[in-house]
């Protein structure tokens, strides 16, 4: 096959053909979800990397290669980037579409055995939602104890 017989994923998802995504490329689409995430919500406070990274204990070339879409933090680093930036992390990792949505704190409804219920006094709370026995999505919360005693 030469190069101008190539189709992009696009096009041939466009003509109706099956796109199979490779592990690698399903991963590049959540470093660059999550590379969004963390600017747009940076950005929204008004803090630079430094400031994000003095934050969260981390260096700004740490901040860099996140928003760079360069690195995917731990679950622990996520955390940490979580309450630096004031939020609870959501995330949806759908193949197609994965999302990561920085929320600001306040409380949080968990959807439970059907019922939802309010979480103000969770130091972290963890919802990983599943499908097919593969997680879909996972709520990341981080909440400064003391900070929300002084609200």
């Amino acid at each position: 096959m030469n190069q101008t017989q190539w189709k992009t994923r696009r096009t041939r998802k466009a003509l109706g053909e099956t796109v199979e995504a490779s592990p690698e490329y399903v991963e590049a689409g959540y470093a660059f979800a999550l590379a969004q995430a963390v600017y747009d919500r940076r950005t929204a406070l008004g803090l630079s990397q430094a400031d994000t990274a003095k934050r969260a204990d981390m260096a700004q070339s740490q901040i860099s290669a996140i928003e760079g879409g360069g690195s995917v933090p731990t679950l622990r680093l996520l955390n940490r980037l979580a309450k630096a930036l004031e939020s609870h992390l959501v995330i949806d990792l759908d193949e197609e579409n994965p999302a990561f949505d920085f929320r600001p704190f306040g409380a949080l409804a968990v959807q439970r055995a059907g019922v939802e219920q309010l979480v103000e006094e969770a130091a972290q709370v963890v919802e990983v939602q599943w499908a097919d026995g593969e997680p879909v999505a996972a709520t990341l919360t981080a909440h400064d104890q003391d900070a929300r005693r002084a609200n």
